[in-house]
């Protein structure tokens, strides 16, 4: 977990059957060169539970406004657009403001 961060976006998918790898690989195709120039971006992790066909993704973002006019941007929309085929319902997304962050050296409270 980035320590800049003071919000996690986390989306959540269930994927149609045999379309996890798909969908693995269009996250790596799209996502670098959509977050590049984002400057609140700071990381993401992309999770995959295979038992249930489902993936979550946490983008850690430095301020949940910046997600928020990314997340209309033409680009992001066209992104996700592609997603969809390979998904069996849209996806689920929720902006989370950080209230604890932990790493082994140090614990903080909201935005370090």
């Amino acid at each position: 977990m980035n320590d800049q961060a003071a919000c996690v976006v986390v989306t959540k998918a269930r994927v149609k059957k045999g379309q996890l790898e798909c969908v693995v690989e269009l996250f790596e195709k799209t996502n670098p060169p959509l977050v590049k120039d984002e400057p609140d971006w700071l990381e993401a992790v992309f999770t995959v539970d295979a038992e249930s066909n489902a993936v979550t993704v946490l983008a850690y973002w430095r301020c949940a406004e910046s997600y928020a006019a990314f997340s209309q941007s033409a680009e992001f929309q066209k992104a996700m657009g592609q997603f969809m085929p390979h998904l069996r319902e849209p996806p689920a997304v929720s902006v989370n403001a950080i209230e604890v962050g932990m790493t082994k050296d140090r614990i903080w409270r909201g935005k370090p």
